[in-house]
Protein backbone atom coordinates (compact mmCIF):
# COMPACT_ATOMS: atom_id res chain seq x y z
CA UNK A 1 0.00 0.00 0.00
CA UNK A 2 1.43 3.09 -1.21
CA UNK A 3 0.53 6.77 0.83
CA UNK A 4 0.93 10.04 -1.10
CA UNK A 5 2.18 12.31 1.26
CA UNK A 6 -0.08 12.23 3.87
CA UNK A 7 1.87 12.29 7.33
CA UNK A 8 -1.45 11.18 9.64
CA UNK A 9 -2.63 8.69 6.81
CA UNK A 10 1.02 7.38 6.92
CA UNK A 11 1.66 6.74 10.66
CA UNK A 12 -2.11 5.08 11.49
CA UNK A 13 -1.09 2.87 7.95
CA UNK A 14 2.42 2.19 8.73
CA UNK A 15 2.26 1.82 12.57
CA UNK A 16 -1.03 1.40 13.81
CA UNK A 17 -2.43 -0.78 11.66
CA UNK A 18 -2.42 -4.29 13.17
CA UNK A 19 -3.88 -2.54 16.10
CA UNK A 20 -6.54 -1.84 14.22
CA UNK A 21 -7.51 -4.72 12.20
CA UNK A 22 -6.77 -7.35 14.82
CA UNK A 23 -3.45 -8.90 12.66
CA UNK A 24 -0.96 -8.09 10.81
CA UNK A 25 -1.41 -7.10 7.35
CA UNK A 26 -1.28 -8.98 4.08
CA UNK A 27 0.90 -6.16 2.22
CA UNK A 28 3.72 -3.46 2.88
CA UNK A 29 3.17 -0.08 3.78
CA UNK A 30 5.27 2.45 1.76
CA UNK A 31 5.60 6.35 1.87
CA UNK A 32 5.43 7.90 -1.63
CA UNK A 33 9.14 8.76 -1.10
CA UNK A 34 9.78 5.48 -0.31
CA UNK A 35 8.18 3.84 -3.20
CA UNK A 36 9.96 6.66 -6.11
CA UNK A 37 13.46 5.86 -4.31
CA UNK A 38 13.18 2.31 -5.25
CA UNK A 39 12.02 2.79 -8.13
CA UNK A 40 15.21 4.91 -9.31
CA UNK A 41 17.92 2.63 -7.20
CA UNK A 42 16.20 -0.31 -9.04
CA UNK A 43 16.42 1.30 -12.65
CA UNK A 44 12.45 1.32 -13.06
CA UNK A 45 12.63 5.18 -13.42
CA UNK A 46 15.25 7.56 -14.59
CA UNK A 47 15.02 10.97 -12.46
CA UNK A 48 17.29 13.87 -14.00
CA UNK A 49 20.04 14.70 -11.32
CA UNK A 50 19.97 18.29 -12.77
CA UNK A 51 16.58 18.67 -12.39
CA UNK A 52 16.51 21.22 -9.32
CA UNK A 53 19.91 23.22 -9.57
CA UNK A 54 19.81 24.37 -6.32
CA UNK A 55 20.07 23.60 -2.77
CA UNK A 56 16.90 22.14 -0.89
CA UNK A 57 16.28 21.90 2.79
CA UNK A 58 13.95 19.03 4.20
CA UNK A 59 11.81 19.84 6.73
CA UNK A 60 11.04 16.29 8.95
CA UNK A 61 7.81 15.83 9.21
CA UNK A 62 6.57 14.57 13.43
CA UNK A 63 4.06 11.72 11.93
CA UNK A 64 7.20 10.46 8.82
CA UNK A 65 9.85 11.32 10.81
CA UNK A 66 9.66 11.28 14.57
CA UNK A 67 6.89 9.19 15.21
CA UNK A 68 6.95 6.73 11.60
CA UNK A 69 11.22 6.94 11.46
CA UNK A 70 11.16 7.88 7.93
CA UNK A 71 14.30 10.00 7.38
CA UNK A 72 16.88 9.11 5.03
CA UNK A 73 14.41 8.34 2.10
CA UNK A 74 13.10 11.80 1.55
CA UNK A 75 16.59 12.99 1.55
CA UNK A 76 18.25 10.35 -0.57
CA UNK A 77 15.44 11.04 -3.26
CA UNK A 78 16.19 14.91 -3.02
CA UNK A 79 19.81 14.25 -3.06
CA UNK A 80 19.33 12.65 -7.04
CA UNK A 81 17.56 15.24 -8.30
CA UNK A 82 19.09 18.81 -6.30
CA UNK A 83 22.33 20.19 -6.45
CA UNK A 84 22.68 19.54 -2.62
CA UNK A 85 20.31 19.02 0.51
CA UNK A 86 20.89 21.26 3.15
CA UNK A 87 19.97 19.99 6.68
CA UNK A 88 17.64 22.15 8.82
CA UNK A 89 19.07 22.68 12.91
CA UNK A 90 17.71 20.52 14.89
CA UNK A 91 16.37 17.72 12.42
CA UNK A 92 15.27 14.45 12.26
CA UNK A 93 14.14 12.54 15.85
CA UNK A 94 14.49 16.37 17.28
CA UNK A 95 12.77 18.45 14.00
CA UNK A 96 11.36 21.41 15.06
CA UNK A 97 7.63 20.99 14.25
CA UNK A 98 5.95 23.34 11.83
CA UNK A 99 3.05 23.39 13.50
CA UNK A 100 0.41 22.42 10.62
CA UNK A 101 -0.90 19.21 12.56
CA UNK A 102 -3.74 18.54 14.93
CA UNK A 103 -6.40 19.49 12.49
CA UNK A 104 -5.76 23.21 12.79
CA UNK A 105 -5.41 24.02 9.20
CA UNK A 106 -8.79 22.77 9.10
CA UNK A 107 -10.26 26.00 11.14
CA UNK A 108 -9.69 28.78 8.42
CA UNK A 109 -9.54 31.33 11.60
CA UNK A 110 -6.28 29.39 13.30
CA UNK A 111 -3.88 31.18 11.06
CA UNK A 112 -2.58 33.74 13.25
CA UNK A 113 -2.34 30.63 16.23
CA UNK A 114 -0.35 29.00 13.80
CA UNK A 115 1.94 31.32 13.41
CA UNK A 116 3.00 31.82 17.26
CA UNK A 117 4.99 28.12 17.38
CA UNK A 118 5.84 28.52 13.05
CA UNK A 119 8.05 31.29 14.59
CA UNK A 120 10.62 28.79 15.85
CA UNK A 121 10.46 26.78 12.35
CA UNK A 122 10.57 30.37 10.24
CA UNK A 123 13.75 30.83 12.43
CA UNK A 124 15.13 28.06 11.48
CA UNK A 125 14.53 28.21 8.09
CA UNK A 126 16.14 31.40 7.73
CA UNK A 127 19.24 30.21 9.83
CA UNK A 128 19.12 28.13 7.19
CA UNK A 129 19.99 30.29 4.47
CA UNK A 130 17.89 28.45 1.92
CA UNK A 131 15.89 29.47 -1.26
CA UNK A 132 13.77 26.40 -1.08
CA UNK A 133 12.44 24.02 1.31
CA UNK A 134 10.85 20.39 0.70
CA UNK A 135 8.90 18.15 3.07
CA UNK A 136 6.97 14.74 2.65
CA UNK A 137 3.68 15.80 4.26
CA UNK A 138 0.87 17.80 2.63
CA UNK A 139 -0.17 19.57 5.75
CA UNK A 140 3.25 20.91 6.82
CA UNK A 141 3.84 21.86 3.25
CA UNK A 142 0.68 23.74 3.34
CA UNK A 143 1.89 25.15 6.88
CA UNK A 144 5.22 25.96 5.65
CA UNK A 145 3.96 27.82 2.91
CA UNK A 146 1.72 30.30 4.75
CA UNK A 147 4.95 30.74 7.31
CA UNK A 148 7.12 31.81 4.55
CA UNK A 149 4.44 34.10 3.85
CA UNK A 150 3.85 35.59 7.18
CA UNK A 151 7.53 35.91 8.06
CA UNK A 152 8.38 37.10 4.29
CA UNK A 153 11.12 34.55 4.10
CA UNK A 154 10.57 34.62 0.22
CA UNK A 155 11.32 30.56 0.17
CA UNK A 156 9.62 28.34 -2.09
CA UNK A 157 7.79 25.50 -0.60
CA UNK A 158 7.25 21.80 -2.56
CA UNK A 159 6.51 18.80 -2.06
CA UNK A 160 9.29 15.76 -2.46
CA UNK A 161 6.84 14.00 -4.45
CA UNK A 162 6.40 16.92 -6.96
CA UNK A 163 10.20 17.41 -6.82
CA UNK A 164 10.43 13.70 -8.16
CA UNK A 165 7.79 14.09 -10.64
CA UNK A 166 9.33 17.25 -12.18
CA UNK A 167 12.75 15.02 -12.72
CA UNK A 168 11.34 12.03 -14.44
CA UNK A 169 13.29 11.25 -17.82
Amino acid sequence: LVLSECGHGFLVLRKRVAELIGRQPRFKVLSIVELVLDMANRGAIKLDAGAHPYPVAYHDPCNLGRKGGVFDAPRELLALICEAVVELAPNRMNAICCGGGGGLLQDSTSTARRMIPGKAKADQIKAAGVAHLATACLSCHRQLTEIVKHFELGAKVDTVAAMAAEALL
